[in-house]
């Protein structure tokens, strides 16, 4: 039995190649440039309580015009961040020496990269997602817009909740799914 999350990912702004955030860094976590994509850094409260199998929904944030999901991941494997750190397809996904691009946020002997802002690095270095390659899928802009529409509604009509805005609807805190509102979101992503 799989479950999901949703959360808005408020950093995400627009789904740009590289992807810049408002402070012209690359938005690095979820990682979704090059796959596998991963999710190592943001909302450690949330990946602290996926497991195997489970989906995660990441929605652009509110200054995102359109404010819609731009990536969705199936949970392959939980992992630390060192694991990752010296796995061969992972490698484009360590964190750089001058610019923050990567989610890795360890060196190679496990330490907190010098270059990480993050305060919580004991908490964030335990759980590494990486995610299956053919059942995650970053949103095309045309999908996203067309999508978009209808995004609110489908929400409340998945969720059984009132609200006029995403944050309405997912909260700050992000949102539990359960199966078959997974399923119900896919479904509605994929057609």
């Amino acid at each position: 039995m799989c479950e999901g999350r949703i959360y808005i990912a408020s950093a995400f702004q627009n789904t740009q190649e590289p992807g810049y955030c408002s402070g012209n860094e690359v938005d690095n976590d979820p990682h979704v440039w090059n796959k596998p994509y991963t999710w190592g850094i943001c909302r450690p409260d949330l990946r602290n309580t996926i497991n195997k199998g489970d989906y995660v929904f990441f929605v652009l944030g509110k200054k995102a015009k359109p404010q819609m999901i731009f990536a969705y991941v199936k949970i392959k494997e939980i992992i630390c961040h060192k694991e990752a750190y010296f796995r061969k397809e992972l490698r484009k996904k360590r964190m750089g020496r001058k610019k923050v691009q990567g989610n890795i946020i360890v060196d190679k002997k496990g330490n907190h990269n010098k270059f990480d802002h993050h305060k919580n690095f004991h908490e964030i270095k335990k759980r590494y997602a990486v995610a299956y390659i053919n059942k995650s899928r970053k949103l095309m802009e045309k999908d996203i817009e067309r999508k978009s529409k209808d995004f609110v509604r489908v929400l409340r009509k998945i969720l059984h909740k009132k609200g006029k805005m995403p944050i309405d609807i997912i909260s700050r805190k992000g949102r539990r799914l359960n199966e078959l509102q997974v399923k119900h979101l896919l479904k509605w992503l994929k057609s």
